[in-house]
């Protein structure tokens, strides 16, 4: 009755457990009834299956049985606690782990039977068996492995290319334009390693013209031109200024107050570093991580990750191969335990591989159907050709989706379908071809290559919006521009704000590619100021310590008045008690402008002419953008202040 309820429909099961519907999705009344069907599920599979295993009198069948029998257990443990920890919204996939349990039982005690009753054993898998299923898989393995290594070939030899590129980005409406020009940008890519360096020579400009529909009350211009190198060593960063002009129409204080930020830095190299918690990985040689890869591949170019366990008709069941995976495991100086063969048995036992062949053409393949998943995977050979095909279709939320891939040499398909969006991509013959279909709107990518030549197209709802041409000559030079020119906002946004009902955009690039062989070469700069320091260089910084100074200061004054009912008379009165120590200004008694840099501090009557009850601190801020001064509530808009009955100071 237990089998029988557990290997219906869900319908019937969920009559048998008798569930109410949840009202959160925090509730597990289901799930709690769905574990103790799990409990007694592994407790009739032990009863039964060890009964039926005594009376098979092979050892070597014996020994089979049980390692199945103890995978059961495994899983069915496993399940256990991930029932304790489950909601009622997880019933579906956990009640298809249970379910596939069950048929596991039953297709485990069925073997056992056919063995002991009419001396079938499905453990037969002869050596010859055994030599021509991994020899076929081993040549599945080799022609994968062939197409990996030609793109690591890639790879090789990387570090002594340079990039150039030259180019400009253009965006202009009816009233703004911004463009970004990378006269040079060099790149040396190390692929094999986590060196890098990059020169950088960049100008921006944005042009706004007045505009009083779009609240523009004049016209904007601003420029600016850097000049940065980028050098990454390892897991340290250095950053170069060595040039750069900043120009703002009109407004002389803005750009005096850039320069006043950037000029520190100009010729000046930062450095940070990236350790963090990921620095064991960062540390990580890629050098030898690349060679270990290759040595896995070349080690399942010549053994099967895959070897048959049992034989049904003309079929095998395959499980992971022991052997190979103790081979890989040494490339890391691991064990390959028994826990990590139970480990991967499991996972196989949850989708069961099987292999067959047809006309001499062998195939592995899955297949997992029930109500709410169907899981399909495929690996076949056709001819010299080998193809992977894996889809997938669950129901989540009472909604369908599918995933779908496809790989064979020179064809890549890639679906996935949601309730809202659909999304195709297929690479064949160096023609690429996306399409993204949402709320009834289609948007599609068309690129055609060939001999390095190629011309991308841009799609919506099948009209063309945007090419990109790109044309190379003997020499590796490329030359590249595409555009983009919107007329009608209405074709992408429903509801069009009427300031944008006659608008246009405008989108353009042009530019050049170049690729050449130079030594490649980093070198640690010879000074460098690390990025701690460099806060302490910019204005907007220093001004902030300020700030904290001053609040620091105004606590050991109120904690002074706390005590002797009276505020100190100067501030050499609060410390050490109430503060360790003044704070000093870093522009100690220097004047920038008109304002001498130091805390100052003032301390009157009040408003009943009694002595001390009334004081005020206050400092120099640098950055003239700093608006803490402006919004303090004080008397003086250019300096931070706090204070106690500030009227008393006001002139």
């Amino acid at each position: 009755m237990l089998l029988w309820i557990i290997l219906q429909s869900n319908s019937q099961v969920f009559a048998a457990i008798n569930f109410e519907p949840t009202e959160t999705k925090y509730d597990n009344v289901k799930i709690q009834k769905l574990a103790k069907l799990n409990t007694k599920l592994g407790l009739y599979i032990n009863k039964e299956i060890k009964k039926s295993i005594a009376g098979i009198k092979n050892t070597d069948d014996k020994k089979n049985f049980n390692e199945e029998l103890y995978i059961l257990n495994e899983l069915n443990k496993d399940l256990s606690y991930n029932l304790e920890y489950a909601y009622d919204e997880q019933f579906n996939e956990n009640f298809v782990k249970l379910r596939n349990q069950a048929r596991s039982f039953v297709q485990l005690k069925k073997d056992i039977t056919t063995l002991t009753s009419s001396g079938v054993n499905v453990y037969s898998v002869t050596s010859e068996d055994k030599t021509k299923v991994e020899k076929n898989i081993v040549d599945m393995q080799a022609y994968y492995v062939w197409i990996i290594k030609d793109v690591l070939k890639e790879l090789d030899n990387k570090s002594d290319i340079k990039e150039t590129w030259d180019g400009k980005f253009e965006i202009i409406s009816n009233v703004w334009k911004i463009s970004l020009t990378v006269d040079k940008f060099t790149n040396v890519f190390s692929m094999l390693s986590w060196n890098q360096e990059m020169d950088y020579n960049i100008s921006l400009s944005v042009d706004i013209k007045k505009d009083d529909k779009l609240n523009i009350p004049f016209d904007i211009i601003w420029t600016a031109n850097f000049k940065v190198n980028f050098k990454k060593i390892w897991d340290d960063i250095y950053l170069t200024l060595s040039d750069y002009t900043i120009n703002f129409d009109g407004i002389k204080d803005m750009v005096k107050s850039y320069n006043d930020t950037l000029s520190p830095f100009k010729w000046k190299t930062i450095h940070f570093s990236t350790k963090s918690a990921t620095e064991q990985w960062l540390n990580v040689d890629p050098n030898a991580q690349l060679q270990n890869f290759r040595n896995i591949l070349d080690i399942i170019t010549q053994n099967s990750l895959l070897t048959p366990l049992k034989k049904k008709w003309d079929w095998f069941i395959l499980i992971p191969n022991s052997q190979t995976l103790w081979k890989i495991s040494t490339l890391f100086g691991e064990e390959y335990t028994k826990d990590n063969i139970i480990a991967s048995r499991k996972a196989l036992s949850e989708m069961p591989l099987l292999y067959t062949e047809t006309d001499g053409n062998p195939k592995i393949s899955s297949e997992i159907i029930d109500k709410w998943n169907e899981v399909k995977l495929n690996i076949a050979k056709k001819w010299s050709d080998y193809s992977i095909e894996y889809s997938i279709k669950f129901i989540k939320n009472n909604e369908s989706w599918e995933v779908y891939v496809y790989l064979q040499k020179d064809l890549y398909k890639f679906n996935v379908i949601s309730p809202v969006s659909t999304i195709k991509f297929s690479l064949e013959n160096k023609l690429f071809d996306l399409s993204i279909i949402t709320n009834k709107q289609e948007f599609a990518i068309k690129w055609t290559s060939y001999n390095w030549n190629s011309d991308l197209k841009i799609l919506f709802n099948s009209k063309e919006i945007w090419k990109i041409q790109t044309t190379k000559d003997d020499k590796w030079n490329y030359t590249y521009n595409f555009g983009l020119k919107i007329t009608d906002f209405s074709q992408f946004w429903t509801d069009v704000p009427a300031e944008l009902k006659n608008q246009t955009l405008e989108i353009n690039l042009v530019g050049k590619y170049l690729l050449e062989r130079w030594e490649f070469k980093i070198e640690k700069p010879a000074s460098f100021i690390e990025i701690e320091d460099v806060k302490k260089m910019t204005p907007s910084w220093r001004d902030s310590i300020r700030i904290e100074d001053i609040n620091t200061i105004a606590s050991g004054v109120e904690m002074y008045y706390s005590d002797n009912w009276d505020y100190p008379t100067n501030l050499y009165k609060i410390v050490p008690m109430y503060i360790s120590k003044l704070p000093v200004d870093s522009n100690e008694w220097q004047t920038i402008g008109w304002c001498k840099f130091w805390y100052t501090y003032e301390v009157k009557t009040n408003s009943e002419w009694i002595k001390n009850q009334a004081y005020r601190l206050s400092t120099c801020l640098e950055d003239s953008s700093n608006q803490s001064a402006k919004y303090d509530w004080g008397v003086d808009d250019t300096k931070y202040e706090t204070w106690y009955e500030l009227n008393l100071f006001k002139k």
